[in-house]
């Protein structure tokens, strides 16, 4: 069985965040957000960088350090090219 990637296109992410798909358009303009690919003329989010994104920016308290979202996807960028 062949191993599928999953993707959400910006709409989808949108919905899973309750916001508006501009938003991610402006911070894709602004280099901030989650990483993502462009096929075709066609913005798509993997699913796996998604998931691992939210995960960073889950904190226990709201005093805790927490990194913006341009530094963690750094560190995903550098963690995925660290395992290719």
């Amino acid at each position: 069985m062949r191993n599928r990637t999953l993707f959400l296109t910006s709409r989808q992410l949108a919905k899973r965040w309750n916001i508006n798909a501009a938003t991610l358009r402006q911070w894709r303009w602004f280099k901030k957000g989650p990483q993502f690919q462009k096929v075709e003329g066609n913005i798509r989010y993997k699913l796996e960088v998604i998931e691992r994104f939210e995960n960073e920016l889950i904190r226990a308290h709201t005093t805790e350090d927490q990194k913006t979202p341009t530094e963690s996807i750094s560190e995903l960028v550098s963690e995925e090219n660290k395992t290719e």
